[in-house]
């Protein structure tokens, strides 16, 4: 929590937090913080229209390269975030991250690979949990996140995320994400 505040990033506030320990191993642990006032990610994007669906694909893909950008090694599920304002590509506008599923407590420059199974999980997690993603969606998400991505991350990324989505992806699945990306890994096709 504390790095995402530190990188002004939509989080959590935490009022207490406490551990217990056992030979100097965490045993159990107690964190309270402020009520967040929105709803679950995938409940909002699911029900809603096709133009915010694109809007909420785009701010989580800004989202995760904020953190990216802030060296924060972590992953930003939909499960992890809730709506809390109207949706909009703007992500300071519309989430909040309530949870992480881990990550590393300091912060460090990410390599390549590191961000781009990231961001891979990142959208596979997102087609398990959003039903009935689509390419405009996933394009959407991407552009999220390459708009905010360095110039030099711009070039390689596209085609090595593309890549990783579709490894991480059943036989079937791939079939179908290919066909709705293939504009974009064949050049010269629109």
């Amino acid at each position: 929590v504390q790095l995402f505040e530190q990188a002004k990033l939509p989080v959590m506030q935490v009022l207490a937090y406490g551990e217990k320990t056992f030979l100097g191993v965490p045993v159990a642990s107690l964190l309270v913080v402020n009520d967040v006032n929105g709803k679950a990610f995938q409940d909002v994007f699911t029900n809603e229209t096709r133009s915010n669906r694109k809007k909420l694909a785009y701010a989580l893909g800004s989202l995760t390269a904020a953190v990216h950008n802030a060296g924060i090694n972590s992953i930003v599920r939909t499960q992890d975030t809730l709506c809390t304002g109207k949706p909009s590509t703007n992500y300071q506008d519309c989430l909040t991250v309530i949870d992480r599923e881990h990550g590393d407590l300091y912060q460090q420059q990410l390599d390549l690979d590191t961000r781009t199974n990231q961001i891979a999980r990142v959208y596979i997690q997102s087609i398990q949990q959003c039903k009935h993603t689509t390419r405009n969606e996933l394009l959407a998400f991407l552009a999220g996140y390459f708009k905010n991505a360095s110039t030099e991350e711009k070039r390689a990324f596209p085609q090595t995320v593309l890549d990783q989505i579709i490894r991480r992806l059943s036989v079937p699945k791939r079939q179908h994400i290919l066909k709705q990306v293939e504009h974009i890994l064949t050049p010269g096709k629109n």
